[in-house]
């Protein structure tokens, strides 16, 4: 970042999320979330978060049905939300001969 002059690295996930939180403290937002997380970076994010993560946006759709991630999310009361829930044609993970959803 140019003004901070901080890197991103240098930014621990527990440290974005007390930022997020404080947005949520100060009224500015309603509900904060996570993306693309699997279940241990969740579980660790819930052990330290004072305000749980209302979803965790993930790839999700027949092909990459998530179910474990959607276990650890339903047992710690967070959304799953699944983008490309029709498939990714294009991914790298895609099976030979796996049928086109569109």
């Amino acid at each position: 970042d140019p003004v901070t002059r901080k890197r991103i690295d240098d930014v621990s996930i527990q440290q974005t999320w007390r930022a997020m939180e404080a947005l949520v403290h100060n009224g500015l937002v309603r509900d904060i979330g996570v993306s693309n997380f699997n279940a241990r970076q969740l579980r660790a994010l819930i052990r330290t978060a004072r305000i749980r993560p209302a979803v965790n946006q993930v790839e999700a759709h027949p092909f990459l049905p998530q179910t474990a991630l959607l276990d650890v999310c339903v047992t710690e009361g967070v959304t799953l939300v699944a983008y490309c829930p029709l498939g990714s044609p294009g991914r790298d993970r895609k099976e030979a001969g796996e049928p086109l959803l569109l």
